[in-house]
């Protein structure tokens, strides 16, 4: 989900290991999960919506950027249905 970052490396490792450093490894919102193996991941339990997703996209950024003052890029990009 997220790009790597040579400073966020330095502090607390790969995205997926500062995620899990913060507590959220395997936190869910409706059917979205921060994925239990690898919280670089999220993964649709059935019926995520993008809302979900997005809702712990944003946890995750603002979960980080707490801890390390870093904010974390998502290497996703989120389009509304007109294409913007």
């Amino acid at each position: 989900v997220f790009v790597s970052d040579p400073k966020l490396y330095a502090i607390m490792g790969p995205p997926g290991e500062a995620i899990e450093k913060v507590g959220l490894k395997g936190l869910a919102s409706g059917d979205a999960q921060i994925s239990p193996d690898h919280a670089n991941f999220i993964v649709n339990n059935g019926h995520a919506q993008a809302g979900d997703v997005l809702r712990l996209i944003a946890t995750a950024r603002h979960s980080v950027a707490e801890r390390t003052g870093i904010a974390m890029l998502a290497e996703v990009r989120h389009l509304l249905p007109d294409g913007t």
